[in-house]
């Protein structure tokens, strides 16, 4: 670790003819037609052979980890063009569940509230549905994302630890320091501007304690971008290291028994990078984002055509009424539901836990609720 490292520790730290006649009466508002598709009471659906706790039923952790991965500033086109140059992202697509053309949250396209998204499920903006983040500094007042909602704020952070469990933040800017004194119990932080560095201090934590939940953040993609431009050979040199240093972290997973039998890996970014900015949330190259899954209990797939509750935006930036794309603010209650433990209380991005990770079988039949907008979802949580 370098020298400017900043080390933290705390110790408290559900037949489709059937189901589509039952849409038909009940009309969209009503939740019949994802109760007559729910899996067995105490029990919901995750694809073949596998079937978990229902939300009432969880609480408790077992063995199951998640790491969550973020590359800041990261260009899914440009990701997606590099092909094989990308190695890491090539063995995401071809073994993971996932998608280069998810979304951020509609209202921006920056570092800190998108990243306070993630890990509460909230939108980027003040008001009820909102975490009241709205700014992309280091500045201390508000002190905490409480304080910026002005109420109590639920995180994968406080979800994990109020089961039981121990969080870790590893990232490369000081402003993600918002997040310790916001949830500061059982949660060890780290930052360090070294992204090598830090990984490897991730890694090393990732192999030595048995934390419930793990987020890295690494900058050198939006750092790169900033200084040279999105379209600089800089920029696409720092997209190639960020995506070498998140495959030795695949590599050791693979290599270590307990990781790769207990460990699920979520992969995604921020916001992505055109210019020297990217605080336009209208342009495509801001808004557009890799989310990737992957691990043991993963199936090969691509999330949209998996997730049919889910619409793909084509090149579009659809805000939250009608069908909804797959975004990183998914990333918090997802990581939640990988763990066996419920939703986020208040939260909006896939609130009811229904972004599904393996391809769903025969008795999985989806019929989305358009109207219904962020609450479209499938039947069945996985």
């Amino acid at each position: 670790m370098s020298y400017a490292a900043r080390v933290t520790c705390f110790r408290y730290s559900f037949p489709v003819a059937a189901l589509l006649a039952t849409a038909l009466v009940a009309g969209p508002a009503h939740a019949a037609p994802a109760q007559a598709a729910s899996a067995p009471p105490g029990q919901s659906c995750a694809g073949p052979d596998k079937v978990l706790p229902a939300a009432d039923a969880r609480g408790k952790l077992g063995q199951r980890r998640v790491l969550l991965v973020s590359i800041d500033g990261l260009n899914a086109k440009l990701v997606k063009k590099l092909g094989k140059k990308a190695r890491t992202f090539t063995r995401l697509e071809r073994e993971g569940a996932g998608t280069f053309n998810a979304r951020t949250p509609f209202e921006r396209t920056q570092t800190l509230p998108n990243h306070t998204s993630m890990v509460t499920s909230l939108r980027p903006t003040d008001g009820a549905h909102g975490h009241g983040v709205i700014w992309n500094d280091e500045r201390l007042e508000p002190t905490t994302v409480h304080e910026a909602a002005e109420r109590h704020v639920g995180s994968v952070f406080s979800k994990v630890r109020a089961a039981g469990g121990s969080s870790a933040l590893f990232s490369t800017k000081e402003k993600f320091t918002l997040f310790e004194r916001s949830w500061p119990r059982k949660l060890r932080t780290v930052i360090d501007p070294d992204d090598a560095d830090l990984t490897k201090t991730a890694i090393r934590d990732l192999t030595g304690h048995r934390r419930a939940f793990t987020m890295l953040h690494l900058g050198l993609p939006d750092h790169v971008g900033h200084k040279h431009g999105g379209r600089s050979k800089e920029y696409r040199a720092a997209v190639r290291k960020a995506d070498a240093l998140v495959g030795k972290v695949l590599r050791k997973v693979h290599s270590t028994p307990s990781l790769r039998k207990h460990l699920t890996v979520i992969v995604t970014s921020d916001h992505g990078v055109s210019g020297r900015s990217h605080d336009d949330a209208t342009k495509p190259a801001h808004y557009r984002v890799p989310f990737f899954i992957w691990g043991k209990r993963v199936d090969a797939a691509n999330l949209y055509k998996i997730n049919p509750a889910y619409a793909s935006p084509g090149k579009g930036r659809p805000g939250y009424d009608g069908p909804q794309p797959i975004r990183n603010g998914d990333a918090g209650n997802l990581a939640l539901d990988l763990l066996g433990l419920s939703a986020i209380k208040g939260s909006v991005f896939n609130d009811e836990q229904r972004l599904r990770w393996r391809a769903p079988n025969a008795r999985t039949a989806v019929v989305p609720n358009v109207s219904q907008g962020l609450l479209a979802r499938n039947p069945c949580r996985t």
